[in-house]
């Protein structure tokens, strides 16, 4: 389903279609100034397409330069920063509200990270295989970080860059 629906603590109401329906993409931005990039369709296929919502409906943003899927973003609506590619890529953009461009590239490929944060203060941890590696983005670099308790994928995560939560998702 495509539909986009919101919380005000005490009810869910139903938003706006997306207009491409999708999973495993990634996200940035808030109730009413969201932002959802790449994913897979409900064709099974991975998409280039970025959505903006302004708390009524979504339009077309720029697109990726490549698809991506099992995603993990960072930010605003206007000031984002998405894993691009799919399996192990390490790609990283940014988006500055129309155009995105690639950033540098994290140290270990993985699918299924958490992450927290900004656009120039982003955090990744855990992934595919039951990882428990940590990364931080400054806004210029990736650096290795402390790991995780236990290795962990596809969970919950939010927060900043110096106080982030990870939950759920695939352990050993």
């Amino acid at each position: 389903n495509a539909l986009k629906f919101t919380f005000d603590y005490n009810t869910w109401s139903a938003g706006g279609a997306l207009i491409c329906a999708r999973r495993d993409a990634s996200h940035a931005g808030s109730q009413n100034a969201a932002l959802t990039t790449g994913g897979i369709s409900a064709t099974a296929n991975q998409v280039t397409c970025t959505e903006e919502y302004n708390g009524s409906s979504w339009s077309a943003g720029g697109d990726l330069p490549s698809i991506s899927s099992c995603g993990v973003g960072h930010g605003t609506q206007n000031a984002a920063l998405a894993r691009v590619g799919s399996g192990t890529s390490t790609e990283y953009y940014k988006y500055d509200g129309s155009a995105w461009s690639q950033v540098a590239d994290f140290n270990t490929g993985r699918c299924g990270m958490g992450g927290a944060g900004s656009q120039n203060a982003a955090l990744i941890f855990g992934g595919s295989a039951n990882c428990t590696n940590t990364e931080a983005f400054n806004g210029t670099s990736w650096v290795v970080g402390g790991a995780l308790i236990t290795g962990r994928g596809k969970g919950g995560s939010g927060g900043t860059v110096n106080a982030a939560i990870f939950f759920g998702g695939t352990s050993p």
